[in-house]
């Protein structure tokens, strides 16, 4: 092992739906899944990696069946890597899944209780994720001033745990960090930075800076000009979802602006009247947090309406079959699970029927619980619906408006 391939490491990613969906992508086979609970103590010990020592060694020696040990040791060279890699040594989370396959790494970071767990199967197993990722809501946050535009998406969990993850743009130089400064978008001039007047006349198209105007006039033009650039970039950055609501935190005035000129953002919108201007990514995420909260029974009651008139019309239902069936066929646009419900068996992705068994994935190193209760259907059904691009929104037994424990809106009638 170099150093070189040590920097070669991902970087660790959130629990995102974008980041399921890219791993539901991979069709390369065969595929390693990882799920590594890790000890957060100090001194640090070897225990970490003595764990992912062994579920590597357990894969290792179901690829040998199948594979040359070339490629396997191609295929498992990024997990030999994290061995040594300070994810392990300083975790900063409860646990680990990393995901290896031809020409793809990622290691996802996951909060609560992870069972160890090796799989080697014909795609990633990503369930373990699924309930996790259904107990957790997502909104695009925009903190706004005169002078920067920070973008993230806010992840709200029910612990309370929010986090703000830095949404990259595409364009500016601290784009990466989810950031437009304005003077990125505006000149500023060091005497006059109020006016830059661009046009014809006597001076053709030449730039005239500053003696036309007062000066608030103009720094109210400038400020249109950087936010409505600052929204055409938001709305074309990758990474987020059009049905999440978005929160943006800044002054009145700036918010109402945003507001006006973000005509292709989510038209659900959220507002926390704060100055950003001081306030850590931690601070940003308690905003977002208690927004979303605020407006969680409006926002349930809308959907649970919404989801009574789609039945009526032919284009929801509460059958667990119908579902499973409309979900394969990539029908469902929006799934209402009870949060806390499970039951064994799986869906069968040709047809979408029911089914008892399991898949044809290899369980190597498994929790005894998780090995003697098989697959959730509830668990196999979220992923399917999330692998078509649909919503997933779960709700407590109380709450659900059938007794089936789900709830589907669907994209077009079914007949």
């Amino acid at each position: 092992m170099t150093a070189a391939s040590l920097i070669q490491l991902p970087d660790l990613a959130p629990l995102t739906p974008a980041l399921l969906r890219s791993l539901l992508s991979n069709r390369a086979e065969p595929s390693v899944s990882i799920y590594l609970p890790t000890r957060r103590i100090s001194p640090p010990d070897d225990l970490n990696r003595i764990v992912l020592k062994g579920l590597v060694a357990n894969a290792a020696r179901a690829l040998a069946a199948r594979h040359e040990p070339a490629a396997i040791d191609r295929l498992l060279a990024p997990l030999a890597d994290l061995m040594a890699s300070p994810l392990l040594q300083a975790p900063v989370r409860d646990g680990l899944a990393a995901f290896a396959a031809n020409g793809t790494f990622r290691v996802v970071a996951i909060d609560g209780p992870v069972e160890p767990e090796a799989v080697v199967a014909p795609r990633f197993r990503v369930l373990p994720l699924v309930r996790r990722l259904v107990a957790i809501e997502y909104c695009l946050v925009i903190a706004i001033t005169e002078r920067i535009v920070r973008v993230g998406v806010g992840q709200i969990a029910e612990s309370g745990s929010d986090r703000f993850i830095p949404l990259p743009l595409p364009h500016g130089d601290h784009a990466a960090a989810g950031e437009l400064l304005r003077e990125e978008i505006v000149d500023v001039e060091p005497r006059q930075p109020h006016r830059v007047l661009h046009g014809g006349g006597t001076f053709g198209g030449a730039r005239v800076h500053g003696g036309f105007g007062s000066r608030a006039d103009g720094f109210d033009t400038d400020t249109t000009h950087f936010l409505r650039e600052a929204a055409r970039l938001v709305a074309e950055a990758p990474g987020w979802d059009a049905g999440w609501p978005m929160v943006t935190v800044g002054l009145p005035q700036l918010s109402t602006l945003f507001a006006t000129l973000a005509a292709d953002l989510p038209t659900e919108r959220l507002r926390v009247d704060r100055d950003p201007a001081r306030l850590s990514a931690v601070e940003l995420a308690t905003c977002a947090g208690g927004a979303l909260r605020a407006s969680r029974q409006h926002r349930r009651a809308r959907l649970l309406d919404a989801f009574r008139a789609a039945r009526a019309h032919g284009r929801g239902s509460g059958d667990l079959a119908d579902i499973a069936r409309a979900a394969v066929a990539g029908q469902v646009a929006t799934l209402i699970i009870e949060a806390d419900r499970r039951e064994a068996g799986v869906i069968d992705r040709g047809t979408g029927r029911l089914v008892s068994c399991g898949g044809p994935a290899m369980h190597l190193h498994t929790a005894a619980a998780h090995a003697a209760g098989g697959e959730d259907l509830f668990e196999d059904l979220v992923e399917i619906v999330l692998e078509h691009g649909g919503a997933i929104v779960p709700l407590d037994r109380i709450q659900m408006p059938t007794e089936t424990g789900v709830a589907a809106i669907y994209r077009y009638p079914i007949p």
